[in-house]
């Protein structure tokens, strides 16, 4: 397990930020779209210029505990996939959705997947979510949110995951 306890909540939020901008890099569509590591501020809302996946802050919400060891926590995090229509349309945001879903509900194929994170001042290269001390669990959604401009389209997804 390589995240840091003291910096737990970063660091799962880095780990899916790097696995997510390594696929923007490399794996289409992916690289059509942006990747935020939190939500998005309202001037990135105004400055479409394609469509927005964003990774909110994990929240833990339970923990699993172990005789004679320490406990490991249940977290949930929000992935989000935001298209207007000037970046896109209704379509694209289902893609994005499907992909989203696709890859955090197969765990054989989530579980192969690398990229690379630096967690305090170390960096490890080619590594997985699973090498990392993340276990994804379940993936829930998506779920239609409303956006203020009848132009945007929203959805969000609940990853819940152990660490």
């Amino acid at each position: 397990m390589s995240i840091r306890s003291t910096h737990i909540i970063n660091d799962i939020q880095d780990c899916f930020y790097e696995l997510l901008s390594q696929l923007a890099t490399d794996t289409a569509p992916w690289t059509d779209w942006d990747i935020l590591r939190a939500f998005p501020q309202q001037d990135v809302n105004t400055a479409f210029d394609q469509p927005i996946v964003y990774i909110t802050t994990p929240t833990r919400t339970g923990s699993i505990g172990q005789q004679g060891g320490k406990p490991v926590f249940v977290w949930e995090i929000v992935l989000g996939v935001w298209i207007d229509r000037q970046a896109g349309n209704i379509d694209e945001l289902g893609v994005m959705a499907g992909r989203i879903f696709d890859l955090f509900n197969d765990h054989n194929t989530l579980n192969k997947k690398t990229f690379t994170v630096t967690l305090g001042t170390t960096e490890y290269a080619g590594t997985t979510l699973l090498a990392m001390g993340i276990q994804v669990t379940t993936i829930s959604g998506p779920r239609h949110l409303e956006a203020s401009d009848l132009k945007e389209f929203r959805q969000e997804f609940t990853v819940e995951l152990i660490a």
